[in-house]
């Protein structure tokens, strides 16, 4: 379910991601381009994620029966707390899955996908990138207003998504080439 704007795969990282977007910058920059970039955080991402469409998006897509089962088993099973000794009652889960799982980052994939895919048809000049659950925009442009004719829509664009998935968002920090 990896798509070309998203950076979490097999020989990628983080740091990868990064360098592929400061790239692309520095060359426009030096190109006399004017830069800017989008960078938004998702507040604690997995702990928000609704279970519901989560399994709706798995079956529109078509994601793996089997692997989705035994994967809501895990992140579906009640959570214990344990502190000192001490352990906490049963907690029930209907809005959460588990970081670090093995199955975390295709589940976050699926949860976002065709809303992402849709956002990066809508606005292909802004360069979208994903890395679970870091986003960026980027565009290198003419003029300022050509930024902001190819961010401000996807910013907003991006802003009713969060809205509609009960996301939220940590912040959000644009960074402008002057």
């Amino acid at each position: 379910y990896a798509q070309g704007y998203d950076k979490a795969k097999a020989g990628s990282s983080a740091l990868i991601a990064a360098v592929e977007r400061n790239l692309r910058l520095e060359i426009a920059h030096w190109r006399g381009r004017v830069c800017a970039v989008v960078f938004n955080d998702f507040e604690k991402f997995f702990d928000t994620i609704d279970i519901r469409p989560l399994l709706t998006e798995a079956c529109v897509l078509d994601f793996p029966a089997d692997l989705m089962t035994l994967g809501m088993q895990q992140h579906l099973a009640p959570r214990l707390l344990q502190a000192e000794g001490y352990t906490s009652k049963p907690i029930e889960v209907s809005r959460s899955i588990l970081q670090g799982c093995g199955l975390s980052v295709a589940l976050t994939r699926l949860f976002l996908l065709r809303d992402i895919h849709a956002l990066v048809g809508r606005h292909p000049a802004a360069n979208v990138s994903v890395y679970v659950d870091d986003t960026s925009a980027d565009a290198a442009c003419d003029s300022f207003q050509e930024i902001e004719d190819t961010l401000v829509p996807f910013t907003v664009d991006f802003a009713n998504l969060i809205h509609a998935k009960h996301l939220k968002l940590t912040k959000g920090v644009i960074v402008a080439d002057t």
